[in-house]
C-alpha cells in the first residue's frame, strides 16, 4: 500500500509526539489529534507500524462516541419500540401477581447474596423469572382477549393455550410455558392452587408425550442439511486464519476473530448459549503459559451444576486472537492483565447480548449453537461415547436430557445387536 506524503508526514508527527519511542497507548493516541487526525493516521501506522494499531482503533471508538454523544445532546427520546401484541404491560397483571414477582425477585438476589432467609421458599433463577414474568402476561393478556377476567385459574389457562397454539406453537414450548405457570402458582401459595396445579400437571405431561412423538426443530433441520462437529470445526479455522490476515487494528480482524471464536469455542465447550455469553476473562476462564491452555469453571444456569475442564490446547489461539485483538504475542501477559473480569465476547468494551453467539452459529453454520449439543450425541457410537458427550455439554447428572440420551444410545446398541443376531441365525440356516 503507498502512502501519501501527507500521510508520511502525519505519521513521522506522531513518531515524534511520541517521543521517547514507547509503546503506545489509547490515552497517548487521544492526547494527539481529533478523531479526523487519528482516522487518517490509521493507515500510515498500519504500514509502518502494525502492532499499534489496536490502541488506535480503541482511540477512534473513544472519539466516535464522543461525537455521537455530541450529535445527540438535546435530542427528545421517543416513544419506545412497538406495543406488545401478545402481553399487557407488567403493571397491568393483577396486584397480587406483581407483588410475588418482586418477592420472588428480592429473594433471589438475596439468595445469590448468600444471605440466609426466613423464607422456607426458594426462588428460581433470574432468568426463569424473567421468562415466568413474561409467561403471566401473556395469560393475562389472553384471558382478556378470550372476556375472562385474569385469574390463575383453568378457564384462563385453557384460554393462554388456546392462543398459544393458534400461533402454531409447539407442544414442548407450551409445556414449558405450563411449567412456569406451575412455578409461579406454587409460589403465590402452593396450598391455595393445588387443584390448579395438578391439573396444569397433568396437561403438561399430555404435552410431553405429544412432543416426544415430534422431532425437534434443529434435528429436522439436521436431516435436511448433514453436517458433522468436524466440518464446523473446519470453518472456525478458516475463519480464524482470514482474521490474521486481515489488517492489525481493524475492525474486520476483530469480528472475524470473534466469529470463529463462537465456533470453536462452542465444539470444545458445548454449552448453552446462557452460559457461553458470560463468560469472564480470568473469573470463568484462565489461560497457563506453561501449557499454552485455556481452563474454564463456571456454575451453569439453567442446573446449578459446576462445569470446570482444561480446554484443547487447539483452542488456545482463537481466545489469544479475541485477546490480543492485534496485537503482538509478546505482550499476552500485559493484555491479560488488561482485560481481567472483562466479558470474552464483548467489543471495545460492549457486552453482546445472549442471542449474538446463535447469530453467529446461524451466519457460518445455517443454525443455532445449540445444535453443537446435538451433534456430539450423534458422534456417539457407544456407551462411552455417550459418557463422553453428556460431560462435554455439563448434562453428566441424573437430568431428563441425561436420561434421554442414555437410552437412545442402548436402543441404538440393541437395534445393531438385535440385526447381528439376525444375520447370525440367517447364515446357520443357510449353512
Amino acid at each position: 500500500m503507498s502512502l501519501s506524503d501527507e500521510q508520511n508526514r502525519l505519521f513521522d508527527r506522531f513518531v515524534y509526539h511520541l517521543a521517547d519511542g514507547a509503546r503506545p497507548t489509547r490515552d497517548t493516541f487521544l492526547a494527539f489529534g481529533s478523531l479526523g487526525q487519528l482516522y487518517r493516521l490509521m493507515p500510515s501506522l498500519q504500514a509502518n507500524k502494525p502492532d499499534w494499531a489496536p490502541e488506535l482503533r480503541e482511540a477512534l471508538n473513544v472519539r466516535y462516541a464522543e461525537r455521537w454523544k455530541k450529535q445527540r445532546a438535546g435530542i427528545v427520546r421517543g416513544t419506545p419500540g412497538l406495543k406488545a401484541k401478545l402481553s399487557v404491560p407488567a403493571d397491568q397483571i393483577p396486584k397480587a401477581w406483581q407483588r410475588a414477582i418482586k418477592e420472588m425477585t428480592l429473594a433471589r438476589v438475596q439468595v445469590d447474596r448468600g444471605v440466609l432467609t426466613i423464607d422456607d421458599r426458594v426462588p428460581p433463577s433470574r432468568k426463569v423469572i424473567a421468562k415466568l414474568e413474561y409467561t403471566v402476561r401473556q395469560l393475562a393478556f389472553a384471558a382478556t382477549d378470550a372476556g375472562l377476567k385474569p385469574a390463575l385459574n383453568m378457564q384462563c389457562v385453557r384460554a393462554f393455550l388456546l392462543a398459544s397454539k393458534s400461533r402454531k406453537t409447539r407442544p414442548v414450548t407450551r409445556r414449558s410455558r405450563l411449567k412456569e405457570l406451575m412455578t409461579f402458582a406454587q409460589w403465590l401459595d402452593e396450598a391455595a392452587h393445588e387443584g390448579i396445579i395438578n391439573a396444569m400437571r397433568r396437561h403438561a405431561n399430555q404435552l410431553a408425550r405429544l412432543a416426544g412423538r415430534q422431532r425437534k426443530r434443529k434435528e429436522d433441520w439436521l436431516i435436511q442439511n448433514p453436517i458433522e462437529v468436524v466440518d464446523c470445526w473446519m470453518i472456525a479455522e478458516e475463519m480464524l486464519q482470514e482474521a490474521l490476515a486481515a489488517p492489525s487494528g481493524s475492525n474486520a480482524r476483530l469480528d472475524l476473530a470473534l466469529d470463529a471464536l463462537a465456533i470453536a469455542l462452542a465444539i470444545n465447550v458445548p454449552l448453552r448459549i446462557g452460559d457461553l455469553h458470560r463468560l469472564q476473562i480470568g473469573n470463568h476462564l484462565t489461560r497457563s503459559f506453561e501449557t499454552s491452555t485455556w481452563t474454564i469453571a463456571l456454575r451453569c444456569e439453567k442446573m446449578g451444576n459446576e462445569y470446570a475442564a482444561e480446554m484443547w490446547p487447539e483452542l488456545t489461539p482463537f481466545i489469544d486472537a479475541v485477546v490480543l485483538a492485534g496485537r503482538p504475542d509478546t505482550v499476552l501477559a500485559t493484555r491479560l492483565r488488561e482485560v481481567d473480569s472483562q466479558f470474552l465476547f464483548s467489543k471495545h468494551g460492549r457486552k453482546f447480548s445472549e442471542l449474538w453467539i446463535s447469530k453467529v452459529w446461524y451466519r457460518h453454520i445455517g443454525t443455532g449453537e445449540h445444535i453443537i449439543r446435538t451433534l456430539w450425541h450423534e458422534e456417539a457410537l457407544d456407551d462411552a461415547d455417550t459418557w463422553m458427550s453428556l460431560v462435554l455439554c455439563g448434562q453428566e447428572g441424573g437430568s431428563r436430557t441425561a436420561r434421554h440420551y442414555q437410552v437412545k444410545q442402548q436402543k441404538r446398541l440393541a437395534g445393531k445387536r438385535a440385526k447381528s443376531l439376525m444375520q447370525a441365525a440367517r447364515s446357520r440356516r443357510r449353512s
